[in-house]
């Protein structure tokens, strides 16, 4: 799943009002053992009011995120770590390390210092289990969300690096489109609220491909109450899809395509679901990020 903006002011207002505390002896050794022993104990304070300011932005994240996806599903943060050369915080329980590891050895290295913060929520109503947020403008920093639920699982089970590969999807296909400014003025009104994605772009060389503007008035239609009730469009158009959930958004079944691709599955030969799937092979880079991907696996 994937929301395109996220309130960074908390995150970054957090740190900016903090007042970090330098002890002045420091300046004054002489002793170079002294002096590195003050001088780790300096980085051991620095870590331990880090990890503060993250136990602040955990109690508060809720509030910035209530108007989001999580409300839609009617879930609540649990927790939520900044991330610093690949680690979360200390204070973070191991499992959510592992998760988090798990994560960056899936993700091709390129994208690694994509991810700039870690969020655990609640299941909500919708059996959602992860989902990437970033913010416009388009600063290169992903909030990686995971389900309380999800997390608890092994993270190299089949199932959660599947659902990795799904939101990595995400994550590179937007990257694109922002940083090559791959987007349109004017598209379907579907996407009023999230992007116009140009021509130029992947997702949207993939939705002038297999998004009429006929299915889109369809499942705007069907999706008129919540964008989870897409069960009638489904089951209209279920051969063109890799799976139901494909059927929730274009930028969803972009993501599920793809997952379906690095994973190697095929569907009926000829169909478009089969279409989706292949039409990754056009791509050199795609298919680099497929390999380095499949590697992990």
């Amino acid at each position: 799943m994937i929301k395109y903006r996220f309130d960074g002011t908390l995150l970054y207002f957090a740190f900016a009002s903090a007042v970090l505390v330098f002890p002045v002896s420091v300046l004054a050794q002489t002793n170079e053992d002294q002096y590195r022993a003050s001088l780790f104990s300096l980085i051991s304070l620095l870590q331990e009011q880090i990890a503060e300011l993250q136990l602040q932005l955990a109690s508060q994240a809720d509030k910035a995120t209530a108007s989001g996806i999580l409300y839609e599903i009617e879930a609540e943060v649990v927790a939520s770590y900044s991330v610093y050369q690949g680690e979360i915080s200390t204070r973070a329980p191991q499992l959510y390390q592992a998760y988090f590891d798990r994560l960056l050895t899936v993700l091709p290295d390129q994208y690694d210092d994509h991810i700039d913060e870690l969020v655990v929520f609640t299941s909500g109503n919708q059996g959602v289990g992860a989902y990437v947020e970033t913010q416009v403008p388009y600063t290169k920093d992903w909030r990686y969300a995971v389900s309380e639920s999800e997390i608890k699982e092994d993270p190299e089970s089949a199932a959660s690096t599947e659902l990795m590969v799904h939101e990595f999807a995400h994550i590179f296909s937007l990257d694109q489109a922002f940083r090559e400014r791959a987007t349109a003025r004017d598209c379907h009104p579907y996407f009023t609220d999230t992007l116009c994605y140009g021509s130029d772009s992947y997702l949207g060389q993939f939705i002038d491909t297999f998004w009429s503007n006929q299915m889109l008035d369809d499942l705007q239609s069907a999706q008129s109450e919540s964008r989870f009730d897409q069960a009638d469009f489904y089951d209209r158009y279920e051969s063109q899809f890799v799976s139901e959930y494909a059927a929730t958004d274009p930028a969803e079944d972009f993501a599920e395509s793809f997952t379906q691709y690095v994973y190697g599955e095929m569907a009926p030969r000829g169909s478009i679901a089969d279409q989706k799937i292949e039409f990754f092979d056009q791509f050199r880079y795609v298919q680099e990020l497929s390999d380095a991907i499949q590697q992990e696996l």
